[in-house]
């Protein structure tokens, strides 16, 4: 409740209709707890009543979901946590998911990998939300400016052919023929390893 309601409950005219709309009443006898007992239900969360907990009045964090595998989903994380060609980071994903599985908590696995309690606790949550797809990183940021097609129109074409009146195509030369941009031309050319000077 906010300092403005509370300020605001101090009438006790709107004190019952701040208790309707935060359906404050007892569990066990369900009666609204009234304008004198508000000192009670403040500071305990307890009825004038029958002394019961109050709704909703909750006390600590609220529970974490556990992660319950079949044998499909137990036998596929164990094959990505085993893998040697998946990225470092989904093989590490796999791993967390499966000690979480067998009860060990969200601090002492981030202990163990060396990470946040926040980044496993969202490893955790993408996993429950969306299965094992939810382990594989997506990408974020902007979206990509050239697609798949053009990138392999611009492979295809530095590989497969050759400039008018020289022997080898050159960043820049390849970037005018295209229509890419010098800098995107050199990032694919490095990513792919492309030496057309050699």
């Amino acid at each position: 409740m906010c300092l403005e309601e509370r300020i605001f409950v101090e009438d006790e005219s709107n004190w019952y209709a701040v208790c309707e709309r935060h359906a404050w009443h007892c569990l066990r006898c369900g009666e609204i707890p009234t304008y004198a007992d508000r000192a009670g239900f403040f500071l305990k969360g307890l009825c004038g009543e029958c002394d019961a907990l109050l709704w909703p009045m909750r006390q600590g964090r609220p529970k974490k979901r556990a992660i319950v595998l079949n044998d499909t989903e137990r036998e596929r994380l164990m094959t990505m946590a085993r893998s040697r060609s998946l990225p470092h980071g989904a093989v590490r994903r796999a791993q967390m998911i499966l000690r979480s599985a067998q009860g060990e908590t969200t601090s002492a696995i981030a202990k163990g990998f060396g990470l946040s309690v926040p980044t496993v606790s969202h490893w955790r949550n993408r996993y429950l939300e969306r299965g094992i797809a939810g382990l594989h990183e997506g990408r974020s940021g902007r979206p990509r400016t050239y697609d798949d097609e053009r990138v392999a129109e611009l492979i295809d074409k530095t590989l497969r052919s050759r400039p008018k009146n020289v022997t080898h195509w050159t960043i820049r030369s390849i970037a005018n023929e295209t229509g890419i941009s010098k800098s995107t031309v050199h990032r694919y050319f490095n990513l792919f390893g492309l030496q057309p000077v050699r």
